[in-house]
């Protein structure tokens, strides 16, 4: 696995001045799954599903923005995602996805001298 993190998006609307950081962390990755959200959809059906990525890249730090901001946002401000940030937003949802099922192997050592489980593969 990849160790190099994937950095926030960040942004500011210039006409507020509003700063957001959009990211992911286990809670965002579970919202948007409960909400029928997946990779695979996002691909085929992006109208609906790439501004419903985009409010839950919201849900880490911004949390009360509601979906009718975001999709303004999104919509006029952004005009949409171009493929490099569109990448980056799928990048950050499977960082924080993976990151709490999947760990390094550099991990094992630290993790086997008091682990609860013997594993013998």
């Amino acid at each position: 696995m990849d160790n190099e993190r994937i950095a926030p998006f960040v942004f500011t609307v210039n006409e507020t001045g509003e700063r957001y950081e959009l990211d992911f962390n286990r809670e965002s990755v579970k919202f948007a799954e409960r909400k029928g959200f997946s990779i695979e959809k996002c691909i085929q059906q992006p109208t609906t599903y790439i501004p419903e990525l985009w409010f839950c890249a919201f849900r880490k730090n911004h949390n009360t923005v509601g979906r009718n901001t975001t999709d303004k946002i999104l919509l006029e401000e952004f005009k949409g995602l171009t493929p490099e940030y569109f990448e980056r937003l799928i990048g950050l949802f499977n960082q924080a996805g993976l990151a709490t099922v999947v760990r390094d192997d550099e991990d094992e050592e630290v993790e086997t001298k008091n682990s609860k489980v013997t594993v013998e593969l």
